[in-house]
């Protein structure tokens, strides 16, 4: 899949995400925006970091986190305390993984609640790759 498609994945899930949010559907909502949030990571790390998926690294998700966080252990150029703050981004990643999770798995049911959380992971998300990207380009 080329950089161009997967971008275009990522935009259409967060779309979908919105769209089933607004119709109430937070099931499905929550798992369109864990995939529009993979999915726009992934994008990062191919674009700037080289990222290749290669199955002795375990599960796609977990390598994919975990190449980024040694990624930006390895940037000299930036503080402690950024590296601190964007190196919490796999984290935020994870919380959403748990909720889409529950909404896929378990048989309790997205609570609007829930569905706020999420939505405050992914902007928060949003946020931390606004600063990495800064600090990239």
């Amino acid at each position: 899949m080329s950089l161009n498609d997967l971008y275009e994945k990522m935009e259409s899930n967060r779309k979908a995400a919105k769209l089933l949010e607004e119709e109430g559907l937070y099931d499905a909502s929550c798992n369109r925006f864990y995939y529009s949030v993979f999915q726009d990571f992934l994008f990062l790390n191919k674009k700037h970091f080289g990222y290749v998926y290669n199955r002795n690294d375990g599960g796609s998700h977990e390598a994919l986190l975990n190449h980024f966080s040694r990624k930006i252990n390895d940037l000299n150029s930036i503080s402690h305390d950024m590296r601190a703050r964007i190196g919490n981004t796999p984290t935020i990643i994870r919380d959403i993984k748990r909720m889409r999770v529950k909404a896929d798995y378990k048989d309790d049911r997205i609570a609007i609640k829930e569905m706020e959380e999420i939505k405050k992971k992914v902007k928060y998300y949003e946020s931390l790759h606004e600063e990495i990207l800064k600090i990239l380009i």
